[in-house]
């Protein structure tokens, strides 16, 4: 299991972490409510990098883009931190992550 997060910002006061998880709201295992599904994914992404306590700040999309409630918070705070080019850039591969993750479900969907 990797233990490490998917990158990480340092500020002038501290070091964040941050994870991505694209989540399936349709899958067999979801709940009926999307944002339920989503909040549990981001529950257990923080127990997975727990040992980074407060620093740490799980990302959590759906695959047609429903963010989580923290996601949500975080990712405004997030692009404030960062400068206009690099937060472009995540805006893209984030952009891009969903983009491949609805084109594998529909492609899962045709075999």
């Amino acid at each position: 299991m990797n233990k490490r997060p998917d990158f990480a910002i340092t500020t002038a006061s501290s070091k964040l972490y941050f994870d991505i998880k694209i989540v399936a709201i349709s899958a067999d295992t979801a709940h009926s409510d999307p944002y339920t599904t989503l909040n549990l994914a981001v529950q257990e992404k923080k127990k997975k990098y727990s040992i980074l306590g407060p620093a740490f700040r799980p990302l959590v999309f759906s695959s047609g883009g429903l963010l989580a409630k923290d996601t949500s918070l975080e990712y405004k705070k997030l692009q404030k931190l960062l400068s206009s080019p690099s937060s472009s850039y995540l805006d893209s591969t984030i952009s891009l992550i969903l983009l491949r993750a609805r084109a594998n479900a529909r492609n899962s969907l045709e075999d």
